[in-house]
């Protein structure tokens, strides 16, 4: 088969390293040494960010959207699916918008992505920040996403009112197979977490982190590729 692009090895490679009361970072093949400081800062800002009292169903799912259907589906007194399907034009003939992933019966608005590479986490914030930001100032896009949401959760959004003070909850879940309740994330995206829940912060919202964990069993077995067919036994 072609080869439409290739890169070498060393740029897949992701390491933080303290070393000397500095810290080193590798990523995207470029080595950084990040100020001590900043390092301190960001890490206090982190710790500060609340975790999610939610109880979500263990991840065993082909991907993020059957995983979101089958959490709205298990509890849907308590969630309601707004991802992919539900996406919300806005902004212009091509806008799409995603309002989030799960909607609480608790106002928690469930942002849902696998643990993975700093873009990852970068589109994740991405999506909080901009569904916060319209919600809070734009009463179309309010009107579009009550115009989505089924009854009774209709009734948790006002149309008319801007969204009070700690009224609403964005919660960022992030799925991981790793052991323990603790979640950590890159260096890089620590801080881009920190500067979207700041500015999320002054629109009012609370900011939650979730950790969603990976069945054990599920998360130890692969679907095995099908065999290929070499060719038919001349004698069989």
């Amino acid at each position: 088969k072609p080869v439409f692009k290739d890169w070498k090895i060393y740029k897949c490679i992701y390491a933080e390293i303290d070393h000397n009361e500095r810290k080193y970072i590798l990523s995207g093949g470029k080595w950084f040494n990040i100020n001590t400081q900043f390092e301190f800062s960001t890490n206090e800002q982190f710790r500060q960010i609340a975790i999610s009292s939610l109880r979500m169903p263990e991840y065993m799912a082909k991907d993020e959207g059957d995983y979101n259907k089958k959490a709205a589906e298990s509890q849907p007194e308590k969630f309601c699916l707004m991802d992919n399907k539900n996406k919300i034009s806005h902004g212009g003939s091509h806008g799409q918008v995603e309002f989030c992933d799960l909607f609480s019966s608790r106002k928690e608005i469930i942002h849902i992505k696998r643990y993975g590479q700093s873009s990852v986490f970068s589109h994740l914030f991405a999506q909080g920040f901009v569904s916060g930001r319209l919600l809070q100032i734009d009463r179309e896009f309010r009107q579009k996403v009550v115009a989505k949401l089924p009854s009774p959760f209709q009734e948790l959004i006002d149309v008319n009112q801007r969204p009070k003070e700690s009224e609403f909850t964005i919660v960022f879940g992030i799925i991981s197979d790793t052991e323990g309740s603790e979640l950590h994330l890159p260096f890089f995206s620590r801080v881009n977490l920190n500067n979207a829940a700041k500015t999320l912060r002054g629109f009012g919202y609370k900011i939650e982190l979730l950790k969603i964990p990976v069945d054990k069993k599920y998360s130890q077995t692969k679907i095995a590729p099908p065999s290929k067919k070499i060719g038919k036994n001349r004698h069989g």
